[in-house]
């Protein structure tokens, strides 16, 4: 996991190694079936017609643009005012690396709890291709919300002083 900031954002990219096919995660990432077994908040029933994923959670719905889509690849979509981004590749048959990034501006609400909700969800996305349940809480949101946001300020503070010497 990496965590550092880039052009007045903060990214989160990390890389997961999954025991399943390249089509068995993509089909997790851009079906609304296989988008239920990992982030049912998310939907994709207008990616077809109109490179649109939506989110729905406690009454809140929004439209996700679909920036990039390569098929078995690669998918970026719009995260409100960030993105996030699916790389794929096949390690071996079987066996899948999957590379994610998510660029978030600072003014980004909640920014650590939705950095957190995605080290959690890409755990949940592993197991639901591998076939089994990965489940968390809310304190383990707010938990790692916390280091993360640590992480940054031990970074921001070495980077000033580095730009002091």
């Amino acid at each position: 996991m990496k965590l550092y900031h880039q052009e007045g954002n903060i990214c989160f990219q990390t890389e997961l190694v999954i025991q399943a096919d390249v089509s068995e995660v993509w089909k997790l990432l851009t079906t609304t079936e296989g988008l239920a077994k990992w982030f049912p908040e998310l939907k994709a029933e207008h990616l077809a017609s109109d490179n649109m994923l939506t989110f729905e959670a406690d009454g809140f719905k929004a439209e996700m643009a679909v920036l990039v889509y390569e098929e078995q690849e690669h998918l970026k979509l719009m995260w409100d005012s960030g993105e996030v981004s699916f790389r794929l590749k096949e390690v071996h048959p079987g066996e899948t690396s999957l590379a994610f990034l998510e660029r978030l501006p600072l003014s980004f609400p909640n920014l650590y709890q939705d950095l957190a909700g995605w080290h959690y969800e890409l755990k949940r996305l592993k197991g639901a291709a591998e076939k089994h349940e990965v489940s968390f809480t809310a304190e383990c949101i707010k938990k790692k919300a916390e280091e993360m946001k640590q992480l940054m300020a031990e970074q921001k503070q070495l980077s000033e002083e580095k730009e002091k010497l």
